[in-house]
């Protein structure tokens, strides 16, 4: 996995990464940077809404984009009922986790 990360012209240990652009984690090409595909799960368990509630996700997949270097994970968000409430995409190969929810979202960190 630190080949991936190597080899990407992107990798960033920021929130954000530099040439991301649109709406953070909520557009495709503006991706949350974590650092590997493990980075995914770590980064969701501590994703939660506005209000606290904790979220469940389903991984739909993952595509890749031009302005953004390798595959970019697409998770389906949802709330305590069940109800999808957002799509969001995270970019797995950095150097670090981003600690920046997008927009009607927070991070908790004691999760």
């Amino acid at each position: 996995m630190i080949e991936y990360i190597e080899n990407n012209p992107q990798a960033c240990d920021s929130d954000e990464i530099a040439q991301g652009t649109g709406e953070f984690g909520l557009d495709i090409t503006n991706p949350v940077p974590v650092k590997t595909i493990v980075g995914n799960e770590v980064y969701l368990k501590r994703l939660r809404t506005v209000d606290g509630t904790p979220i469940t996700w389903d991984r739909e997949g993952s595509r890749e984009i031009e302005e953004i270097w390798g595959n970019i994970d697409v998770y389906n968000i949802f709330n305590s009922a069940g109800e999808k409430i957002s799509t969001i995409y995270i970019s797995p190969y950095h150097w670090g986790m981003s600690n920046k929810a997008p927009k009607g979202f927070k991070i908790d960190n004691s999760a």
